[in-house]
């Protein structure tokens, strides 16, 4: 019987380990529900790349699927939700043995914040809930839709550790 249930753990742990998996830390900072009729305005900078304005549309879209109310007008909103990308290398010192991260930073305030920065806005604590996502830029392109189910999935949860993306 242990000899069994060794074997299986062993199994287990690596089955789960040779899944890919991301860093992802959710936060709720107030306690209050959302207003489901209020709407949701996702950023939209001139300044996104190809791959954040792909991701802001597809994360509109599950948010959508999920029956939350998403508007394209931040003044008919009640809600803001700011995306921001920080991409960096692994290894300052060594750029040979560098490769490239990803960071996502996604941030739920009051839409009378969006003059406010992503950093302030967290800062300051004015966030509704934030979430962050750390993940090598390679994982991120070939699970991209994965992974923005899984945010979508932690919306307005609180949630920290590594989740598989499976």
């Amino acid at each position: 019987m242990k000899g069994k249930l060794k074997h299986v753990l062993i199994t287990a742990v690596l089955l789960f380990s040779c899944k890919p998996s991301i860093y992802l830390h959710s936060n709720i900072n107030s306690m209050g529900g959302l207003d489901m009729d209020g709407g949701i305005y996702i950023s939209n900078f001139e300044n996104y790349s190809i791959v954040e304005k792909d991701f802001r549309a597809k994360f509109n879209l599950e948010l959508q699927n999920r029956e939350y109310l998403i508007v394209d007008n931040l003044l008919k909103s009640k809600y803001y939700l700011i995306i921001n990308f920080i991409e960096y290398f692994s290894y300052k010192n060594n750029p040979s043995k560098s490769k490239k991260n990803i960071k996502i930073m996604i941030a739920l305030t009051d839409s009378k914040y969006f003059k406010i920065s992503l950093k302030d806005i967290l800062k300051n604590g004015h966030s509704i809930w934030d979430c962050k996502v750390d993940l090598s830029y390679i994982e991120y392109l070939e699970h991209q839709d994965i992974i923005i189910k899984t945010i979508v999935n932690k919306f307005l949860t609180m949630s920290s550790g590594k989740t598989l993306l499976i």
